[in-house]
């Protein structure tokens, strides 16, 4: 299966996947249902904005360093592999 086909879940950079699972352990509820969105969605389009920002928020990311940009919120590309 071609790799923008997988799941967004699939397609997590392994730092942020790890910092993902260990973000579960603190906020368990919301982070079980982000992980539930990502495997039941193939691209960073159909994600809603609050919902890239938690992720960038809950992977450890770097969302909100100084020269973030809107581009880089959109394209995800911090969190998953292209």
């Amino acid at each position: 299966m071609n790799d923008q086909f997988k799941p967004l879940y699939a397609r997590l950079k392994p730092e942020a996947k790890r910092n993902l699972l260990k973000n579960k352990v603190k906020y368990s509820y919301s982070v079980t249902k982000m992980i539930a969105i990502l495997k039941a969605v193939q691209f960073v389009a159909d994600l809603k904005v609050d919902e890239l920002e938690r992720l960038y928020r809950w992977t450890d990311t770097g969302r909100f360093e100084k020269n973030f940009s809107f581009y880089e919120l959109t394209t995800a590309k911090r969190i998953f592999k292209q």
